[in-house]
């Protein structure tokens, strides 16, 4: 018997290397139990001690940093006192319990469960015999967006009460059913859902193959495309794009900022004919305007912003004027952007626009994503999310999810 229960214990230590953990294992809230390792290491699932001797979280947490920051967390009941556990159950998925037996949360998987996968992208996922996801803590988000995590229509990701307080706080980010991307707050009492105080308006009631299907964040940890840089709809998949006018800083990441070819002085002023303008179809940077000018021609436009050491372009439609200085955010092409661009330039200054070309790209590409990163964490962050990440770094796909390109 001691000579089977060595060899079990053995295969259990080689299967956590391997990040894999089998029907039957669980974790108890008790001194000196080790959490489920990633096979780096870098990732632990387990239960974390938070404020106060009795309260613990289980959670999916950086295991080699001081902090061990908190990743994934049950959307329900995740705060246990000592003595609960945690167990991977054939036909049940995960259950936690708290000392008494007493059921607080599962992640419902009601086929044959195999084992379960704590693997290197943060994600833990239960396999059946088949090698089919029956869930992954990558589609439950708690308040926390991770490279190459995904979020399809209907998820939501809530902010939490406090760094101790786990419960849902007011603030959500939902990727609705109609592709549209919002952050809006609740009501925590009734969990009613708010009008939202920003909204990408990515969904087309008229064709739903145009509207969002997921929000993406990419491998790189990339949010976007940089300053100055232009998301391009208009091909298979989004892809950053230095406008005419501009090149890029670092010409070997495109997402990278983009740097202006024209560089302002402040001696000049109306009347300028030195001053001139590059027209883009279909670009724009639509949260960098600081001034509104209207009612106006398109020749007042440009002497205006020609008179504006600020302005760096203009976008024109019909009788309104858009000025927008430097850096610019947010950028996008498409056939949507129905207003002019136009980038101020000075004359004979204008090298040939030339695009960059990188390794490795391809011309079939079919499956569009949206790239971004989402951490709910606080109001103070939210906002601040909002304003910078989603304005700096918000793409959405435009063209319904091709599984085998996305496999690529």
């Amino acid at each position: 018997m001691i000579f089977v229960f060595i060899i079990c214990m053995i295969t259990f230590v080689a299967q956590q290397r391997n990040g894999s953990v089998p029907v039957g294992a669980s974790l108890t809230v008790q001194d000196g139990v080790e959490p489920w390792l990633s096979p780096s290491g870098d990732y632990a699932f387990g239960f974390k001690q938070i404020q106060g001797k009795d309260n613990f979280v289980l959670s999916i947490l950086y295991a080699k940093i001081p902090d061990q920051t908190i990743i994934w967390y049950p959307q329900t009941n995740p705060t246990v006192s000592k003595g609960s556990k945690v167990k991977l159950i054939n036909r049940r998925g995960f259950v936690l319990s708290d000392p008494q037996e007493k059921e607080l949360w599962s992640s419902r998987s009601i086929s044959h469960v195999a084992y379960g996968v704590m693997n290197d992208t943060c994600n833990f996922v239960i396999v059946d015999n088949d090698s089919v996801n029956l869930w992954e803590s990558f589609n439950n988000p708690a308040d926390t967006m991770l490279p190459t995590q995904a979020l399809q229509r209907g998820g939501v990701i809530n902010s939490k009460l406090s760094q101790t307080n786990f419960s849902k706080e007011r603030f959500q980010l939902r990727l609705l059913q109609d592709g549209n991307l919002v952050l809006n707050s609740r009501d925590i009492a009734f969990d009613f859902a708010y009008a939202p105080y920003y909204e990408s308006k990515t969904d087309d009631p008229s064709n739903s193959s145009n509207s969002g299907s997921q929000m993406f964040f990419d491998a790189t940890g990339h949010m976007a495309c940089g300053f100055n840089n232009v998301c391009n709809l208009k091909i298979e998949r989004p892809n950053c794009e230095c406008p005419q006018g501009f090149s890029l800083q670092d010409p070997n990441d495109r997402n990278d900022d983009c740097k202006i070819d024209f560089t302002p002085r402040c001696d000049e002023g109306a009347p300028n004919e030195n001053l001139g303008f590059i027209e883009l179809n279909n670009v724009n940077w639509p949260q960098s305007d600081y001034m509104r000018v209207t009612p106006i021609d398109e020749q007042g436009c440009k002497n205006n912003c020609k008179e504006d050491y600020f302005c760096a372009v203009v976008i024109y439609n019909n009788i309104v004027c858009s000025k927008k200085r430097l850096p610019l955010n947010n950028g996008r092409k498409g056939t949507s952007e129905i207003s002019k661009a136009l980038v101020k330039i000075r004359k004979g200054e204008l090298p040939p626009h030339i695009p960059t070309k990188f390794p490795g790209e391809k011309k079939d590409q079919k499956t569009l994503i949206t790239i971004i990163s989402t951490l709910l964490g606080s109001p103070v962050f939210i906002n601040l999310m909002l304003i910078g990440a989603i304005f700096v770094g918000f793409f959405m796909n435009y063209r319904k999810k091709d599984k085998k390109s996305l496999s690529k």
